[in-house]
């Protein structure tokens, strides 16, 4: 996602990405937000459930930022299914290499 400009934080990003999924998504709920590092970068990983296309899911987003550009992954399942898949998330997430 292309940023206004090089000077956005990754906390403010996190911010305005927390205020956006709560409109998004009337029932979001945070689960967790934890630091988290990906590709040598500070980045943050937030888990939470929100109901998308009619069915209750359970997410997880990890993002970044490098200059003037947010990066985020994104990955889900329905809850029962989300513990489960999360050693797959957590792979497809720490092998992401900005610019490839």
């Amino acid at each position: 996602e292309k940023l206004p400009s090089a000077t956005v934080t990754l906390d403010e990003y996190d911010q305005a990405g927390e205020t956006n999924l709560k409109q998004q998504f009337p029932d979001y709920k945070a689960v967790s937000l934890t630091k988290v590092t990906v590709d040598g970068k500070p980045a943050y990983k937030r888990i939470y459930t929100a109901t998308i296309a009619g069915r209750l899911l359970q997410l997880q987003q990890v993002y970044l930022i490098e200059r003037d550009v947010a990066y985020l992954i994104t990955c889900g399942a329905p809850q029962e299914a989300f513990a489960t898949n999360m050693p797959i998330f957590d792979q497809i997430s720490g092998s992401f290499k900005i610019g490839q």
